[in-house]
């Protein structure tokens, strides 16, 4: 953050329209952190990277009034996993935390979102100076002290503002997931729909699928019985337990499809936000049948042998799931034994929870997700008979193109070529 300079209503007029631009007609940029974890051994280090201000060196105020992003945090009051709910990860919704903290144009902040390094205000020397130095400098960019872990959440942050203050493609942000006890650390690059937003930090945010340029939002996309045709999946690999853990990450994506509940009810009157605090939506692991190729629940081990069960996962806000809660039992632990490494294919499935229980509508229901797998060791271990001194942290954001490419995007792999009438 640079010196402020104070600037003139003229001038900031004169700078708008040079650019031939209404300031009501201004368009912004959002980001979304979709898997932001606080605990006492785990910290989340996000860093934004804002190019959207006055183009004069160093404005982060205009005619008095700040030119701010927007964060906030979308969080569950609890990470731990209830048997008694089944097959449905945590009906509970999520609480939110928000404020707006000053930005100039080339910025970039980087904290802790956990709060434990530099208690939540911005590393790396990163001070301002000058009038507003309380607001920058003194100030902390984590989820809170009143937030206590553990903690998952997901990170919205815009520059929205009635000025003209940012378009599209403006902003650009970074996570690391470190833990601190033990070692280890995996990281991800924010979500950046594509489309803008609004210019107010209080209008909807849409992130849901076909804004994802880069397939990072898979979307069942069919209402009734599916097929692979009608699907955003995504393949991913699963190690043996054995040889390290697995788990998935999930954040539900809201683009204001459960409109109306069962017996003309409506508990999602508007169109996608991912301010929402109970959006949900389900995820199943499947295989493929023969001949119809159509999903099943189950995966494949290296022998290419399907091993078939049925587990759809509900997630309300977000959650991550560990890999033995998603495979049945008795399917996990043979697999287990046996050694053997394994494949699925990952598809949503809508949304059904009703989280109050008074009437008989679904609330934000969604067939739309965010989904990512980390594979960890949480100390020395072995590899396949192989020593592995530290811990291993490896995180993969599970893609697929197809809303936007149509066949033969990102991940868009079939047991067959797709041949038209099949």
């Amino acid at each position: 953050m640079r010196p402020k300079v104070i600037l003139s209503v003229l001038v900031c007029l004169a700078f708008l329209l040079s650019l031939g631009v209404a300031v009501k007609d201004a368009k912004a940029d959002a980001l979304m952190f979709p898997w932001v974890t606080k605990s006492d051994s785990v910290s989340t280090i996000i860093s934004v990277v804002n190019t959207a201000g006055a183009p004069f060196g160093g404005v982060y105020q205009i005619s008095g009034i700040p030119i701010t992003l927007h964060y906030q945090y979308i969080y569950k009051n609890t990470t731990d996993y209830d048997p008694a709910k089944a097959s449905t990860w945590l009906l509970t919704t999520c609480l939110e935390n928000d404020f707006s903290r000053p930005t100039s144009m080339n910025d970039i902040v980087t904290f802790d979102a956990s709060g434990k390094i530099n208690g939540g205000k911005p590393m790396f020397d990163d001070t301002a100076t000058g009038i507003d130095a309380s607001l920058y400098a003194d100030a902390r960019f984590d989820i809170g002290d009143g937030v206590p872990g553990p903690r998952r959440a997901y990170l919205l942050v815009d520059n929205n503002n009635n000025f003209l203050h940012g378009v599209d493609n403006t902003l650009y942000g970074e996570a690391i997931v470190m833990e601190v006890n033990g070692g280890g650390a995996w990281g991800y690059i924010a979500y950046n729909a594509s489309g803008g937003t609004g210019e107010t930090q209080a209008v909807p945010l849409d992130f849901s699928d076909g804004n994802d340029l880069l397939g990072e939002v898979l979307n069942n996309m069919n209402t009734g019985s599916f097929g692979p045709i009608a699907l955003e999946y995504a393949p991913v690999v699963l190690l043996n337990p054995n040889d390290a853990k697995t788990r998935f990450y999930v954040t539900p994506i809201d683009a204001g499809f459960n409109n109306t509940g069962s017996g003309g009810c409506s508990n999602d009157t508007s169109g996608p936000d991912q301010r929402k605090r109970n959006i949900n939506t389900a995820f199943q692991f499947n295989t493929i049948t023969q001949p119809d190729y159509r999903f099943v629940g189950g995966i494949y081990d290296n022998n290419e042998q399907p091993l078939s069960f049925t587990t759809p996962i509900q997630v309300v806000c977000t959650a991550a799931i560990n890999l033995d809660l998603i495979i049945d039992a008795g399917v996990y632990v043979p697999w287990k034994n046996s050694g053997h490494q394994a494949w699925t294919y990952v598809s949503t499935l809508k949304g059904t929870v009703n989280q109050s229980p008074n009437d008989d509508c679904i609330d934000n229901g969604e067939m739309q997700a965010v989904i990512g797998k980390l594979e960890y060791t949480e100390a020395a271990s072995a590899f396949q008979g192989q020593n592995v001194a530290g811990a291993v942290n490896n995180f993969i954001w599970l893609r697929n193109s197809g809303s936007i490419e149509g066949p033969g995007g990102v991940n868009m792999i079939m047991p067959i070529p797709i041949i038209d009438g099949i």
